[in-house]
C-alpha cells in the first residue's frame, strides 16, 4: 500500500501535469513536448482545441489524435481483460 502510494503521485504527474491542457504544448521543452505526445491527454485538448477552432502544433492532426485514443482504448480494454479477475457471487 505504501508504494501504491507513491507510484499513484507518479503517474498523477504524468498525465495532469505534463499533458498541455492549461497551457500551449509549445510552452514546453522539446524533449518534453515529444512525452507530452504519448499521453492521451494532450490528444484530447488538442481535439477539444481544434473543434474550437484555436490553433493547434502543425505537425498534429485530428487523425493523429483519435489514432492516439483508439490505441490507448483497446491497449486498456485489453489490459483489463486478462487482468480482470471476474467472480460470480
Amino acid at each position: 500500500m505504501r508504494n501504491a502510494t507513491q507510484v499513484i503521485s507518479f503517474v498523477n504527474v504524468i498525465l495532469a501535469v505534463l499533458p498541455p491542457v492549461f497551457y500551449p504544448v509549445s510552452r514546453l521543452p522539446l524533449d518534453l513536448q515529444y512525452l507530452a505526445y504519448a499521453v492521451p491527454t494532450t490528444h484530447a485538448s488538442l481535439m477539444l482545441q481544434y473543434t474550437m477552432g484555436l490553433p493547434t502544433p502543425k505537425d498534429w492532426s485530428i487523425g493523429l489524435g483519435l489514432l492516439v485514443q483508439m490505441l490507448y482504448l483497446i491497449g486498456f480494454v485489453m489490459l483489463a481483460k486478462t487482468r480482470a479477475i471476474w467472480r460470480d457471487t
